[in-house]
């Protein structure tokens, strides 16, 4: 194992406050729930109850200045201004849209995933179309100007991609005036031929994922313009990127594939990602996320071992269920992995199941 450039020290945040002030990361807490040095600031005050799959409850977030985005998983999105972060106030909710919600931002333009295919036969159609055996399924483009009024009137295009979009990432090319997004799927299903109306389809072995190219002068122009194969099928590994982590900082241009194994790319030239290796543990299989160190030099890695709704962080667990894996991206090698101190019950949905890394002047902070 090679020396580490930079520290990279985990902090654990647990509970659903919109905002938390870090200053420094500390280890341990094993008898307290909250990690001691981050301080709930802010909340919207606007818990939505959620009793089934099919209500409107939030997914991920997104950033831009003093907005935040937040994806909702059946209706669209809405604008939040975060400018006080002890009082974030909501600006607009838009309606438009169904699950997966996931939500990405680049300068005034935002993208949505849809990940089941709903019987729409234009753009517009994809905010309220019902459910389909074929349809559209994919990412859904909205250009907000002012995110005070951001409505379904802001969407410009919808991309069909196949086996829709479970996740995306957002990279930035702006050399080339454009923006493009990387389409994770998590899993096919429902199977489907040629679509009819978007000439996507959805069939196995996935083995790829899809770059869409946004130009910024022209979002409406928006389509897939290349599939990035994983090299997995043929390895009999699940062959579906879950999520997609991206670095580019200056020499460190890469991404990281979240699949049967994590798969590393080169995104020197970011609409030609060349395969650089895949790496991973045996047992573990799929990769829930993926991200990377500030200088590209670890790969992070998490699972769902109770895909997100069953509670696998018992007592009785094994450490790999509840664990956060750091592998060398120079050669793979499993650096060390951090587990959940306080076992949790069998009413707690517990899953390791996203993080951010914050750069800072001596280390990289983990949040999870």
């Amino acid at each position: 194992m090679r020396r580490l450039t930079r520290s990279l020290i985990l902090a654990v945040v647990l509970g659903g406050v919109l905002l938390v002030s870090a200053s420094s990361a500390a280890a341990g807490h094993e008898n307290d729930p909250r990690s001691k040095n981050l301080h709930p600031m802010g909340d919207t005050d606007d818990n939505r109850p959620v009793v089934t799959f099919g209500e409107a409850f939030f997914t991920d977030m997104a950033f831009k200045g003093s907005i935040a985005y937040q994806g909702t998983w059946i209706g669209g999105f809405r604008t939040i201004n975060i400018a006080a972060p002890g009082n974030p106030k909501v600006l607009a909710e838009v309606s438009c849209g169904t699950e997966q919600g996931d939500i990405g931002v680049y300068r005034n333009l935002v993208f949505r995933s849809i990940d089941l295919p709903v019987a729409a036969t234009t753009p517009e159609e994809t905010c309220d179309a019902p459910f389909a055996d074929s349809g559209f399924e994919g990412i859904q483009i909205f250009q907000v100007d002012n995110p005070k009024r951001a409505s379904a009137d802001d969407l410009v295009t919808a991309v069909a991609t196949d086996c829709g979009s479970h996740t995306h990432t957002v990279v930035p090319d702006p050399a080339n005036d454009r923006v493009l997004v990387y389409v994770a799927n998590a899993y096919t299903g429902p199977l489907y031929g040629e679509d009819p109306i978007w000439g996507h389809q959805c069939s196995e072995p996935h083995n790829k994922f899809q770059i869409v190219e946004v130009p910024l002068d022209a979002p409406e122009d928006a389509a897939v313009i290349a599939d990035v194969p994983l090299g997995l099928a043929a390895e009999g590994h699940h062959a579906s990127c879950h999520d997609i982590g991206a670095l580019m900082n200056g020499d460190a241009q890469l991404a990281v594939c979240a699949a049967g194994r994590a798969v590393l790319f080169d995104i020197s030239d970011p609409a030609n990602p060349v395969l650089v290796r895949d790496f991973g543990i045996d047992g573990i299989e799929p990769w829930h996320s993926a991200a990377l160190s500030w200088d590209g030099s670890v790969a992070v890695m998490g699972w769902e071992p109770g895909g997100g709704i069953g509670p696998e962080c018992e007592v009785s667990d094994p450490d790999d269920f509840k664990s956060i894996f750091f592998f060398d991206t120079a050669n793979g090698a499993l650096l060390g992995k951090w587990t959940l101190p306080r076992p949790q019950s069998a009413l707690e949905n517990c899953t390791i199941h996203n993080y951010s890394i914050v750069p800072t002047a001596k280390r990289d902070v983990l949040t999870a």
